[in-house]
């Protein structure tokens, strides 16, 4: 019987080891975090805890008035795709999608109290036309509303002889300082979509600006919703810009989208 039991009991101890050999070690994770910069500026999926080795599908997508950048991993740039495919390593990561203010502009005509009609392209700011005058060095745009000549909602510069449109002492006719910016279409035709995908400081806004155009650009008249155009300033900044909005008259405005080089 005592034989018996000790077999019983080698038997058991035998299949407890071969269980234990058969059964799979457990495969480390690593957590994936994503962050948003500037905060709010977008939403950004595929954030959790895998493998070494996985492929995960990142997305980041921008919240009204921001555009996406690139994705970085500290300071280092991994990717300027939205959707980016991210191959996991074995330490957790922390990687930011990075975002950028749109540059949109509402600059309101002559008679319009609601929206400035002066832009300074250096500092993207929007002035109204006393504050305009007192920082004259600085204004690049304004907006005017002119039926008579079929300027009708337009773009010139304090530079352009833009003449008895704005009233009052501080108007651009009295200003000692007035930069000139030109206007012009682009050099070949551009999409919405395309003018979506640029960014500040892409090398392709320059291109689109034409130099060739020397009359009939000191102004951009008659703007229409979609309308895209190419500007330079004074200190060489070249832009192209997307009409989003306009209202015609003297009270109203137009509103543009814009990329900087």
């Amino acid at each position: 019987m005592k034989t018996k039991l000790l077999a019983i009991a080698g038997l058991a101890l035998l299949f407890s080891f071969g269980f234990t050999a058969c059964e799979e070690e457990e495969v480390p994770t690593y957590a994936l975090t994503l962050t948003v910069s500037p905060e709010n500026a977008g939403t950004v999926i595929g954030a959790g805890d895998y493998e070494e080795g996985e492929v995960v599908a990142l997305t980041a997508t921008a919240t009204a008035g921001f555009l996406f950048v690139n994705w970085t991993n500290g300071t280092t740039v991994v990717s300027e795709d939205a959707d980016y495919e991210y191959t996991t390593t074995a330490e957790d990561v922390t990687l930011t999608a990075n975002f950028d203010a749109k540059n949109i502009a509402k600059l309101g005509a002559q008679d319009n109290v609601d929206f400035g009609s002066f832009l300074s392209v250096s500092e993207k700011a929007v002035y109204f036309q006393g504050p305009a005058s007192e920082n004259q060095d600085k204004i690049d745009i304004l907006c005017f509303y002119e039926a008579e000549t079929g300027n009708n909602i337009a773009l010139a510069a304090p530079g352009s002889n833009i003449t008895g449109i704005f009233e009052g002492a501080s108007s651009p006719d009295f200003w000692t300082t007035k930069n000139q910016t030109y206007f012009t279409m682009p050099t070949s035709e551009i999409t919405i979509e395309q003018f979506d995908a640029l960014r500040d400081g892409d090398a392709a806004i320059e291109t689109y600006y034409n130099a060739e155009q020397t009359t009939g650009n000191k102004k951009s008249k008659d703007l229409q919703v979609g309308n895209i155009r190419t500007f330079k300033t004074q200190s060489g900044t070249f832009g192209i810009y997307k009409v989003l909005s306009v209202e015609q008259g003297a009270t109203g405005y137009v509103e543009f989208e814009y990329r900087l080089k």
